[in-house]
C-alpha cells in the first residue's frame, strides 16, 4: 500500500495544476479510492483529500 500512496504523492508534485478524481487515484494506483483513502488516512495520518487540497496549495504558492 505504501508504493500506492508514493504513486499518489510523486503523481501530484507532477501534475497539482490539474484537476485530481478519484478516478484518476485509481488509475494511478490500481486500487479502490475508498480502499487507498482509508490507508492514506491510517499512514498519513490526514485525509487524502485534505492532502491533495493542502499540496496543491502548497505548490500554487511556491510559484509566485
Amino acid at each position: 500500500m505504501k508504493n500506492a500512496i508514493e504513486k499518489i504523492v510523486n503523481y501530484l508534485e507532477n501534475n497539482y495544476h490539474e484537476s485530481i478524481s478519484s478516478y484518476v487515484i485509481e488509475d494511478i494506483t490500481g486500487e479502490k479510492y475508498s480502499k487507498i483513502s482509508k490507508e492514506f488516512k491510517i499512514i498519513c495520518n490526514i485525509t487524502l483529500k485534505q492532502y491533495v487540497k493542502q499540496r496543491c496549495l502548497t505548490k500554487i504558492i511556491e510559484q509566485k
